[in-house]
């Protein structure tokens, strides 16, 4: 009987110490499997002016987390500071980018980039343990190109938001693994918002599960009012506007010695703070001075068959010289300047009077459209400054320059007039002379006659 009462109690304690293994790994087997989401991408969007190009300007971002949870109620959902590191590697864009075939904005270009949210590399830590809503915000750092304006809309070009964006993972449950018997997750949506919110989801009696997200996802504005925040603002993007500037060049002669169809030469020297691509208009000039078989005298001639570019290529903080050639009344309009470039405009006068500017008393050039020609008064030397009208065609950050040159000659026409008077006295005098020397040899004549008449009666 002693023997038995030591056995059951060694089975016993066998029983106690096996259960005090077991029972942890049951207790383990409760928590939900940690789950990686797959990445996220949302779109950028620069937009710049029709007759410009993309600049060359690169913009970078950084995560930042809530500085607390929001706890979950019977009508909204728990939100979970993001854990992690999400990252977004920078996006550049260049002169040389293709814009969009359509776009945001009638008269703009767009230009579009894809921008990817990093969650899934291990190094960066993205897991998530629980059902419920982890938050993230997303901030673009402010551009430092000139002329650049971040974070717009399209009905307010000029007036930056605050860089933010809200990005909200939604995790479901989904199950038990058929293998392990554990508990599993599933993402299952992204929703990003404009700005930064600090308010919770509402939750549903009537919800449906999500299918869960397995690659790469790109962000959508749900059209559906009742998921997400209320009252935030959803957004798949980030729109930035890049305003540059204009020069017109033109060329008015003037003097009764001036040639109208003599051909200047005008340098104009650029140095830009980026790297840029400029679109020449020379629909308002010759696209060359022609030929030398068809070259006026009064044009240099080895101007002879030169063309006027169309394009002229920018290197950050390197002067350009590009060389035009303008009859009188002709003008060329240089487009997508970037702000803070500063130019120069040198003509080659010749032999001319030459004047900075056009004034509109003498000016043959009509540059806006409207009726009657325009002066083009602006300095021929300056820096591009930012156009704080961006509804206006023109803008008042656009230049509108150009020289007069004015050729004088004096005409003999007065010697001719002052001596009028003596000729005519001398024409006088001279018919005076002839009609008494005819006159006094008639009587002469006739004296002779009257002589001759008598001798013979005698």
């Amino acid at each position: 009987m002693k023997g038995f009462r030591k056995r059951l109690s060694a089975l016993l304690v066998t029983a106690a110490m096996t259960a005090a293994v077991v029972v942890p790994a049951l207790a383990a087997g409760t928590d939900y499997d940690a789950i990686t989401p797959k990445d996220a991408t949302f779109t950028k969007y620069l937009l710049v002016d029709q007759t410009a190009v993309a600049p060359s300007a690169t913009f970078s971002y950084t995560v930042e987390k809530p500085e607390s949870a929001i706890a979950g109620t019977s009508t909204t959902l728990p939100v979970y500071i993001g854990t992690g590191t999400p990252v977004i590697a920078d996006v550049a864009f260049a002169p040389s980018d293709t814009a969009e075939t359509s776009t945001l904005l009638t008269n703009y270009k767009t230009y579009k980039k894809t921008i990817t949210i990093d969650l899934d590399t291990a190094a960066n830590g993205v897991q998530f343990k629980e059902p419920g809503v982890y938050r993230y915000y997303i901030k673009e750092a402010d551009s430092a190109v000139a002329g650049m304006y971040c974070d717009v809309s399209t009905t307010a070009l000029t007036t930056e938001g605050d860089l933010y964006r809200t990005l909200d993972i939604y995790v479901e449950d989904n199950g038990t693994d058929a293998t392990s018997g554990n508990k599993i997750l599933k993402v299952t949506g992204y929703i990003m918002y404009d700005g930064k919110i600090t308010a919770a989801p509402p939750s549903s009696t009537s919800a449906t599960s999500g299918n869960a997200i397995n690659t790469t996802k790109q962000i959508e504005v749900n059209s559906s009012a009742t998921d997400g925040v209320s009252g935030a603002a959803k957004t798949d993007n980030y729109i930035n506007y890049y305003t540059s500037q204009s020069i017109t060049i033109g060329k008015t002669v003037t003097g009764n010695q001036g040639s109208r169809d003599k051909y200047f030469k005008f340098t104009l020297k650029l140095t830009s703070p980026v790297d840029s691509k400029l679109s020449v208009d020379v629909s308002n000039a010759d696209a060359s001075v022609p030929a030398a078989a068809n070259l006026n005298k009064a044009t240099k001639a080895a101007y002879a068959g030169i063309a006027n570019p169309t394009t002229i290529d920018l290197t950050a903080a390197t002067e350009v010289s590009t060389d035009f050639y303008l009859q009188h009344g002709q003008y060329i309009i240089v487009n997508g300047l970037p702000v803070g470039t500063t130019y120069a405009l040198i003509e080659d006068a010749e032999d001319y009077t030459s004047t900075a500017g056009i004034a509109q008393a003498v000016s043959a050039i009509n540059w806006d459209g409207a009726a009657g020609n325009d002066a083009l008064s602006d300095a021929v030397t300056g820096t591009i400054a930012v156009d704080d009208n961006d509804s206006s065609t023109t803008g008042d950050g656009d230049i509108h320059t150009g020289f007069t040159n004015d050729k004088q000659g004096v005409i003999p026409t007065g010697v001719l007039l002052t001596m009028t008077p003596v000729i005519v006295v001398a024409v006088i005098v001279v018919a005076g002379i002839a009609f008494f020397t005819v006159r006094n040899a008639k009587r002469k004549a006739l004296e002779l006659a009257d002589a001759d008449d008598e001798s013979d009666a005698e």
